[in-house]
């Protein structure tokens, strides 16, 4: 029989899941000057970011409602959360603009 978690854990690990979400949301705009000089590129040119991350952040969000109808809503954010850890050290290792727009992307589907 599988030990069940108790809901005080499960209140934390979301508390958590949602203030990384919601961080993730603004942390990236003050990066925009620093990112556009690690890839030697414009600001303008390194914006794009922002707006594929929100765009890709909004479609995620109704994805994961009928998801978390379906299968649960803390199984769908459990691993929702890991895999979007995942994809985010993905993101730091980019090697170039167009990698890191294209691991934004997808980490956020995540």
């Amino acid at each position: 029989m599988r030990p069940s978690s108790s809901p005080r854990e499960a209140i934390l690990l979301l508390s958590i899941g949602a203030f990384v979400s919601g961080i993730s949301l603004r942390c990236v705009e003050p990066m925009l000057p620093q990112l556009a000089a690690d890839f030697s590129t414009s600001v303008s040119a390194v914006s794009v970011i922002v707006t594929a991350f929100g765009i890709a952040y909004a479609c995620a969000v109704l994805l994961q409602g009928p998801l978390g109808d379906r299968y649960g809503k803390l199984r769908v954010v459990a691993i929702g959360v890991a895999l979007a850890g995942l994809a985010s050290l993905g993101c730091a290792a980019a090697w170039g603009l167009r990698s890191l727009i294209r691991l934004m992307e997808s980490s956020t589907f995540l």
